[in-house]
């Protein structure tokens, strides 16, 4: 269970999300006479702070994000690192993703209507322009690129305003950190084709996901979305997009232009840049009779999350923390397998049902049970695994400590009920849960783990695991829990993406617990 603490000048008083390669708290910055400010902190993963790659990663996401000032992007303010654990500070945004507005405005039978996908639309668009267009002290343009455009990074706030945040795997020139190409970074459900082929990118896959989120706003369905990511991704690639206004009759036909040249398939027949989009959406909108500005938008919103509104005002401000005694890392404190349930941010775990359409989908860096990651190649390959193991306890010991926590959870509820109904004896049943808490973790940490050989002809395949990249081929998977379902990924520049369920039958006629794969794409184009 997280409890608030001091980390450096910041308090950290709730534990928004765990993702694949950091946590994200909402914390108070103190100062005299009364001041505050809320923020939010993002902390590496300690498990990735020995990965110079993860590092770096974070460092450039900090980089771009600092050189950028703009009413529709998420300020950052500071980069630092407290006893080994790198941190970015962040301005705090009061609302909601797009991806919950939209399961929100569907649940509530308050959809959201088509001013307003327009109007967060051409805010989306402002931001991005200005990002794109952003040039060093010396007038050299950076060429920033976000590639990863999608609900979960699109913030409306409570007041109106739209914001992009996470430039996590932005790509710029002043990066010191490239990525190779042939791999694929960002949610695959949002990306441009020419994204999705590992090929070099630039504003116009922006653009081109921009365009997925309009059609999505619009139609309310999901675009290029299905079970399977490599089927994701070959719809991607293809581009073949529904006419808007027969999925939803109730569109302006003239609608279906301007998403139509946003998803077009070839770059060179798109919209030339965000700006360029945002002219004819600006265009198209002030045509309308229905207003669509910040101050709809806020109406909107407030009377979207009303009843959740009126719960926070009734709970008051957080009282001012007590000067800290000493800081203490954050990690030291609760185990990453452990987190208080989100009460906003990002989601990071895969839809529900089909209520859940937007705002937990597809997260290519959602915290899933993956294990040990160990190279089969003497030379260094991806992530730098050749040099030092990834020891990630995504592992089944891992759901041995969840359900620890969960155990210790309901024993003090017993415990209060018991006292306060039954008075029971408190010494008995503290006995009693004991020995269930300690017989729960024994069967847990007992489970035979399980082990993946992934290889391929050509060598050097991203491998993507449970939706999120690992490094590439040739590897060893380890600790992999044989009662989950996960999909394999391989994909490679020059062949199409190759994938594999891994069912939990495939274990039961495996002794070893270990299963061999190998993806030899030379042999296919032989054929």
């Amino acid at each position: 269970m997280f409890q608030p603490v001091h980390f450096g000048k910041y308090y950290l008083y709730e534990r928004l999300a765990v993702g694949g390669m950091a946590e994200i708290y909402k914390a108070k910055l103190y100062g005299v006479d009364g001041f505050e400010k809320n923020m939010v902190v993002k902390q590496i993963l300690t498990q990735y702070a020995r990965h110079e790659e993860f590092v770096q990663m974070f460092v450039d996401e900090a980089k771009i994000c600092v050189s950028l000032s703009h009413g529709n992007i998420v300020p950052v303010y500071e980069l630092g690192q407290i006893e080994d654990i790198y941190f970015i500070a962040m301005d705090w945004v009061d609302g909601k993703n797009l991806g919950e507005l939209l399961d929100a405005g569907l649940d509530r039978e308050m959809p959201l209507s088509v001013p307003h996908a327009l109007y967060i639309t051409s805010e989306i668009l402002a931001g991005l322009d200005y990002a794109h267009r952003k040039t060093d002290e010396h007038g050299e343009a950076l060429h920033i690129v976000h590639r990863d455009v999608s609900p979960q990074n699109v913030i409306i706030s409570f007041e109106g305003e739209v914001k992009i945040v996470d430039f996590g795997i932005a790509r710029a020139a002043t990066k010191a950190h490239a990525t190779e190409a042939g791999v694929i970074k960002g949610k695959f459900g949002y990306m441009s084709p020419e994204q999705a082929q590992g090929k070099e990118v630039d504003g116009r896959s922006d653009v081109f996901a921009t365009g997925i989120l309009l059609y999505e706003m619009l139609t309310l369905e999901r675009l290029f979305h299905s079970d399977s990511s490599v089927f994701t991704l070959e719809r991607v690639k293809r581009a073949d997009i529904p006419t808007p206004s027969r999925t939803n009759p109730k569109l302006p036909p003239q609608l279906d232009a301007i998403v139509f040249k946003a998803l077009e398939r070839n770059s060179r027949k798109r919209y030339q840049s965000a700006g360029e989009m945002r002219k004819d959406i600006n265009k198209f909108l002030f045509q309308l009779e229905q207003e669509a500005s910040a101050n709809t938008v806020t109406t909107y919103m407030q009377g979207l999350f009303s009843e959740e509104l009126v719960k926070r005002k009734r709970q008051g401000p957080l009282p001012r923390p007590l000067p800290p005694a000493a800081a203490v890392p954050v990690a030291a404190q609760a185990p990453v397998d452990a987190p208080s349930p989100p009460a906003s941010g990002p989601a990071v775990t895969a839809p529900a049902g089909p209520q859940d359409l937007f705002g937990a989908s597809s997260v290519a860096s959602s915290a899933v049970d993956i294990g040990e990651l160990e190279t089969m190649e003497e030379s260094r390959l991806d992530m730098g695994v050749a040099e030092e193991p990834l020891d990630l306890d995504f592992t089944y010991g891992g759901a041995a400590k969840r359900a620890k926590w969960l155990v210790i959870s309901l024993v003090l509820a017993a415990l209060v009920l018991g006292y306060v109904f039954l008075r029971a004896p408190i010494s008995s049943m503290f006995s009693t849960m004991g020995r269930v808490v300690d017989e729960s973790s024994a069967r847990l940490a007992q489970k035979d783990l399980g082990t993946i050989l992934v290889r391929s002809q050509p060598s050097g395949a991203a491998v993507y695991f449970g939706n999120r990249k690992i490094g590439s081929t040739n590897m060893r998977i380890r600790k992999i829990d044989p009662e989950i379902e996960y999909e394999l990924v391989l994909t490679m520049e020059g062949y199409p993406p190759w994938a594999r369920k891994i069912l939990p039958s495939d274990w039961r006629q495996n002794k070893k617990m270990e299963i061999q794969i190998f993806k030899d794409w030379a042999a296919d184009s032989l054929h």
